[in-house]
């Protein structure tokens, strides 16, 4: 598959995704909090995981990105 066509297809996934996330967030009957914790805990364990396959280092690079990672 060509560059074009991967990105093409890409663009449509995230389309996609993001047009269900809508409608799945409709039909869950939680509060709002507790959908949006549930959607920052399985992201944030997913890219976790990429970091860890990817052996990407989780350090930062001076203290002024640890003070806007905790805003």
């Amino acid at each position: 598959m060509d560059n074009k066509r991967q990105s093409l297809a890409e663009i449509h996934l995230a389309v996609l995704l993001f047009g269900l996330a809508g409608i799945f967030g409709k039909l869950i009957l939680l509060p709002s909090p507790i959908i949006a914790f549930g959607r920052v805990f399985f992201s944030s364990g997913f890219l976790f995981l990429v970091m860890l396959l990817t052996k990407t280092g989780f350090r930062l690079k001076n203290k002024k990105d640890y003070f806007h990672l905790g805003l």
